[in-house]
C-alpha cells in the first residue's frame, strides 16, 4: 500500500519548472553550435567559457537530482563529441555537478550574487574534476592551475549570470498586474 505524499511535496514552486523535450533539444543545439563557433573563432576564450555547464546548472536548479544528472550527462557528452576530448570526461564532471545542483536545488542561489558564486564554484569544481581525471590518466596538466581556475570561475560567473537572466526572462516573462484594476475591462 502506497503512502500519500505530504502536501508540501506536491505543491508546485517556481523551482520545479517544466522543460519540454523540444526546449531541451533546442538548448542542446544552441550549446553545441556555440561550442563549435567559439572553438573556431576564439579558441583561447573557449578555455574559459563553458556554456553547457551553465545550462546544466540552470536546468538542474529547476528540477530533481536525477534529471540534473541526466542533463549533465547529455550536455557533457555533447561537449566531448564536439570538442574532441576524451569521451566521458566532460560527461562525468557535468553529471556530478548536475546531480549536486538538483539534489540541493540550491535555493540559496536566488539572487544575482548567489548565482554568481554558484557558477564560479561549479566552474572551479568542473576544472578540478577534469584535471584530476587527466592526472590519473597521465596527461599533461596546465602550469598555472590556480590562475586558470580563478579566471575560469570569474568568466563563468559573468557569462552565466547573463544567460540565467536572459533565459529567466524568456521562460518566466515578467507580468504587470499593477496596470489593471479590477473594474477595468474584466467582466469577472
Amino acid at each position: 500500500m502506497k503512502r500519500p505524499r505530504p502536501a508540501a511535496e506536491t505543491r508546485w514552486t517556481p523551482f520545479q519548472a517544466r522543460f519540454s523535450r523540444t526546449e531541451i533539444l533546442l538548448l542542446l543545439l544552441f550549446a553545441g553550435s556555440f561550442e563549435i563557433l567559439l572553438s573556431r573563432a576564439l579558441p583561447e576564450l573557449r578555455r574559459y567559457i563553458d556554456l553547457p555547464l551553465t545550462l546544466v546548472l540552470y536546468l538542474s536548479m529547476h528540477s530533481t537530482a536525477a534529471k540534473g544528472a541526466f542533463w549533465g550527462t547529455c550536455f557533457g557528452l555533447l561537449s566531448d563529441l564536439l570538442l574532441g576530448t576524451l569521451l566521458g570526461l566532460n560527461g562525468l564532471s557535468k553529471t556530478l555537478i548536475g546531480w549536486l545542483a538538483g539534489l540541493f536545488r540550491l535555493r540559496a542561489a536566488e539572487g544575482v550574487a548567489g548565482r554568481m558564486l554558484l557558477l564560479g564554484a561549479a566552474a572551479a569544481l568542473d576544472t578540478v574534476l577534469m584535471v584530476a581525471i587527466l592526472d590519473l590518466l597521465g596527461q599533461r596538466l596546465p602550469d598555472s592551475l590556480l590562475t586558470f581556475i580563478a579566471i575560469r570561475s570569474c568568466v563563468a560567473s559573468v557569462v552565466g549570470i547573463l544567460i540565467f537572466r536572459g533565459y529567466d526572462w524568456i521562460k518566466f516573462p515578467p507580468k504587470d498586474f499593477a496596470g489593471k484594476s479590477r473594474d477595468e475591462g474584466d467582466p469577472f
